[in-house]
């Protein structure tokens, strides 16, 4: 279905993260993160191999309310480069290697000329298209 690249997203008004940030200034600041989100994980994961947490200011269930919450803050998030949750935000380089994601759709052999799974896939296609890219 594609990749997903991944950046720092904030306020315009947010000037910490006006200039390239070290690891050390990244965890300082006050992150929003999705929990079970693969990206935040991945992240933590590979500050923790470094000796490094991030400040977790805000723990959401849902990405669509990202917009609302860092909206005339400080606080900053992760997100997909030219998602939908980026629109009105300015992005940065996180200050670590964040390899993109792939996602991919599977089914059954049995399936894949069935008309209710074709519909079905179509529809899972035209949603991430939207939102993944």
């Amino acid at each position: 279905m594609g990749a997903v690249q991944w950046t720092g997203l904030a306020t315009p008004e947010n000037e910490a993260v006006a200039q390239p940030l070290s690891v050390k200034e990244f965890c300082a600041l006050q992150h929003v993160i999705v929990e079970r989100a693969l990206v935040h994980e991945l992240i933590d994961d590979m500050l923790a191999k470094r000796g490094y947490t991030r400040s977790i200011a805000v723990r959401i269930t849902n990405s669509e309310l990202i917009p609302v919450i860092l909206d005339g803050t400080e606080l900053v998030t992760i997100g997909w480069a030219g998602g939908p949750t980026t629109h009105g935000f300015t992005s940065f380089d996180v200050p670590l290697e964040l390899a993109p994601t792939e996602y991919h759709l599977t089914w059954s052999d049995r399936l894949t000329n069935d008309a209710a799974s074709i519909w079905l896939r179509q529809q899972l296609v035209e949603v991430a298209a939207h939102h993944l890219t």
